[in-house]
């Protein structure tokens, strides 16, 4: 199983910097402390169409708890990290992956009026994201 691409544009961005202010994990339970919790920048692998292309994504994450919050385009929930980085090849180790704990991500919020990703993480994203689609046909 792996992330799958869907016609409608994806929501991740805005889905995770709301779920953050909105402490959305309380939902399934867990306590409602956020310094717990960042919200996390870094590429998934796509499936179906796009298999194998790398793209941006947004997510929550829980360290101590091994969890991550994931409700882009409506659909997710909280997932245990192993599998979640397993299914959508997350590597911290080769591709972008930062975190920002809730004070930082209002501050990134304010200073670039957008969801994100932010500065230079968004640069590296988004250079990956155009080497990945074009050398699998996808852009000329």
């Amino acid at each position: 199983m792996r992330i799958e691409y869907t016609a409608a544009k994806g929501d991740c961005y805005e889905s995770a910097v709301k779920s953050f202010m909105e402490n959305k994990w309380t939902e399934s339970g867990l306590p409602p402390e956020r310094k717990k919790w960042t919200l996390v920048h870094t590429m998934c692998r796509g499936g179906g169409p796009i298999e194998g292309v790398r793209f941006g994504h947004a997510f929550l994450f829980n360290r101590e708890l091994g969890l991550v919050l994931d409700l882009a385009n409506s659909r997710g929930g909280l997932v245990p990290s192993h599998r979640y980085f397993k299914v959508g090849d997350v590597d911290p180790d080769l591709y972008p992956f930062h975190e920002y704990t809730y004070p930082e991500m209002v501050a990134e919020l304010v200073a670039h009026e957008t969801y994100g990703p932010w500065g230079k993480v968004d640069e590296e994203i988004t250079k990956i994201e155009s080497e990945s689609m074009e050398a699998a046909g996808l852009v000329k």
